[in-house]
């Protein structure tokens, strides 16, 4: 093999290797913005007998109601739709805008959960 054109294919493998990493870069940029975006508490808005559900940035996920933790398990964020699941469950979420959108069977209802606190918050109830 010639020296030119093993210096030739070097630097397309060098600037193949550096598109690659940008590219892998970018990727996990973006996943972290929305993983940012998504972490929070948010509830359905009736204080008295209201429900929440905690995202956490290490990918933990809970559905409560004061003094009763409903669901524990995790979650995956895939831009406008969180996936939480455990053992026993799973269920997809609409997320638009602070607000997430979970069809609950036993009230044959879509509820909505909004956006209270940028902090995983639990109130009279233990992760």
């Amino acid at each position: 093999m010639e020296k030119s054109t093993f210096i030739t294919l070097s630097a397309v493998g060098l600037t193949l290797f550096v598109v690659i990493i940008g590219t892998l870069g970018i990727k996990l940029q973006d996943r972290d913005r929305i993983t940012e975006k998504t972490v929070g508490t948010y509830a359905t808005g009736n204080f008295s007998d209201s429900k929440y559900i905690v995202l956490d940035m290490e990918g933990k996920a809970y559905h409560y109601k004061q003094y009763d933790m409903m669901f524990k398990g995790t979650y995956e964020d895939l831009e406008d739709t969180v996936y939480i699941e455990n053992e026993e469950e799973k269920h997809a979420l609409v997320h638009v805008d602070q607000k997430l959108y979970m069809y609950e069977e036993g009230d044959d209802e879509v509820i909505c959960y909004e956006k209270i606190t940028d902090t995983p918050t639990f109130m009279n109830v233990n992760p």
